[in-house]
């Protein structure tokens, strides 16, 4: 799920600023950056620090206990990535 959420900010935020094939900076892009709210970017840091005690992405202190979800918590979780993928996605319709 964390990986998950690195690639919503690089596909979704990052990636529209620069075109790599081009290498082309898409300044207009930018405005999409600018109407991520606090409330989203709580949303993202509160996820993202549920998700990282789920699993070791490096090596952990042997006191550290990492256990799996729950299956509603998991449910949950993708619920929360689904609607503020939806969300950011308006800004750069809008």
């Amino acid at each position: 799920m964390s990986q998950t959420w690195e690639r919503i900010i690089s596909q979704v935020l990052a990636e529209p600023l620069v075109d790599y094939r081009a290498l082309e900076v898409r300044v207009g892009k930018l405005r999409v950056i600018g109407r991520v709210t606090p409330d989203d970017i709580k949303t993202y840091d509160d996820s993202y620090s549920r998700i990282s005690g789920w699993a070791s992405r490096h090596d952990p202190h042997p006191e550290l206990n990492y256990t799996p979800p729950s299956v509603d918590t998991l449910t949950a979780e993708i619920d929360v990535l689904d609607t503020w993928l939806k969300s950011v996605k308006r800004y750069q319709a809008s």
